[in-house]
C-alpha cells in the first residue's frame, strides 16, 4: 500500500469511528505527539484512537484532507469535535478545531504522527478549552502539563480497564 493509500486509509476508518481499520495502518512502534501527548508510542497509540472513537461521546473526525506528499511524509488536515472537561465540577466545553498532521511512514505503515493546531493559536485553543482567564496560562508551561498528565492519566485508565489493553 502506498503511503497516501495509508493515510487514506487512516481517515477513512477514523470519520467512521473504526479504530481496528485505524490501528491496521500503524507500526507496531508508531510514535504519536501533539499539544496533549508527548511522544506516545506503541500500545498507547494503538489504545488512544480506540479510546477516542469509543468514549461516551466520542472525539469525532468531521473531516480531512490530504495537503501534500512528500517522500516518505504525508501532510494533512483534519477537523475534530469533541467534549472537553478540565476538572470534575467544570461545564464540559465543546471543542471543534482544524489539526495539522504529518505522518512519517515507512513500508506502508505509519510509523510516527505530529499534530499540531492548524489555523489556531495554542491562546485561542486555551481560551476555547478553559475560557478566561484561566488561558493566559497558555503562555506558561503550566496549562499544557496540567493537560499532559490529565490526558495520560485518562489513557492509562482506559487501558487498564480494557482487556485488549492487557
Amino acid at each position: 500500500m502506498s503511503n497516501l493509500a495509508t493515510v487514506e486509509k487512516f481517515f477513512r476508518s477514523y470519520l467512521k469511528r473504526d479504530f481496528v481499520g485505524m490501528q491496521s495502518c500503524l507500526d507496531d512502534d508508531v510514535h504519536f505527539s501533539d499539544y496533549a501527548f508527548d511522544d506516545i508510542h506503541g500500545a498507547q497509540v494503538r489504545a488512544m484512537w480506540q479510546w477516542f472513537c469509543t468514549r461516551t461521546p466520542p472525539i469525532t473526525m468531521l473531516g480531512y484532507k490530504v495537503l501534500r506528499e512528500d517522500g516518505d511524509q504525508v501532510i494533512a488536515r483534519y477537523r475534530i469535535r469533541y467534549l472537553f472537561q478540565l476538572e470534575d465540577k467544570a461545564e464540559p466545553r465543546t471543542m471543534d478545531y482544524l489539526i495539522g498532521s504529518t505522518f512519517t511512514l515507512t513500508g506502508g505503515r505509519i510509523v510516527e504522527q505530529k499534530d499540531w493546531f492548524y489555523e489556531l493559536s495554542e491562546f485561542e485553543f486555551a481560551k476555547r478549552l478553559v475560557g478566561l482567564p484561566k488561558a493566559l496560562l497558555a503562555y506558561t508551561p503550566f496549562l499544557r502539563r496540567v493537560i499532559r498528565r490529565k490526558m495520560a492519566d485518562k489513557l492509562a485508565d482506559f487501558m487498564a480497564a480494557s482487556p485488549a489493553m492487557a
